[in-house]
């Protein structure tokens, strides 16, 4: 029996209808997926370079201790201090310089290249060039550590990361007993949401100790 043509059209548009309602039906468990994947990412990716500032900021902590121990010259302020120790080699040799960059800083030099690194050794400590030091550091000069070795003191600190997800924190801190740690508004002494800055306008004791060296303020 030959079926007319307008039963055979409805036949065929509920086998699509069907295999469309099946797609969707296997579909809505990748949606929540896929919103988790795209979202959670991001934020892996975050901590992950955070993870990485931190562990840069503790090498440079712990070279801090060393040359405090062994009796070194008041430090130098501003990342003139990390400069100097790459400058001259003697605690930051040649193709280590990553050490002094954090890998979300979008004006951090490429520390792979050659000229880069011939720039480490002829840098201008008085006036260090923006780009190889992703630091801001104590200005040593206005707020010297204090003689007493008993409580730890912020040395340097980096600001080119936000607050995750996973790990709460909008700055990477460096103490002066080797150590660097993850710290909210909170603990910087200022209100959440507050502009993150260093120098005489921020607003939170830790940062205003801190300096890029110029007038830059993050």
């Amino acid at each position: 029996m030959i079926e007319p043509a307008g039963h055979a059209g409805k036949k065929r548009l509920s086998n699509k209808a069907i295999v469309l309602i099946a797609c969707a039906v296997f579909a809505i468990p990748c949606v929540p997926l896929l919103v988790l994947t795209q979202g959670v990412m991001p934020q892996i990716e975050a901590e992950r370079q955070r993870i990485v500032c931190a562990d840069h900021l503790e090498r440079l902590a712990r070279i801090f201790v060393d040359s405090q121990s062994q009796g070194a010259n008041p430090p130098r302020s501003g990342p003139a201090m990390f400069l100097a120790w790459r400058k001259d080699r003697t605690r930051i040799d040649e193709g280590v310089e990553w050490m002094l960059l954090c890998p979300n800083d979008p004006g951090a030099a490429d520390a792979e290249k050659r000229e880069t690194r011939a720039l480490y050794d002829s840098v201008d400590l008085d006036h260090p060039a923006p780009g190889l030091c992703s630091y801001a550091v104590r200005d040593f000069a206005k707020f010297p550590l204090a003689a007493s070795k008993d409580a730890a003191e912020p040395i340097a600190v980096c600001l080119h990361h936000a607050e995750t997800l996973l790990v709460r924190g909008v700055a990477v801190v460096a103490y002066s007993d080797g150590r660097a740690a993850f710290v909210g508004y909170e603990e910087l002494g200022i209100s959440e949401g507050s502009e993150l800055i260093v120098g005489p306008r921020s607003k939170s004791a830790v940062l205003r100790m801190m300096t890029f060296g110029d007038a830059r303020e993050r």
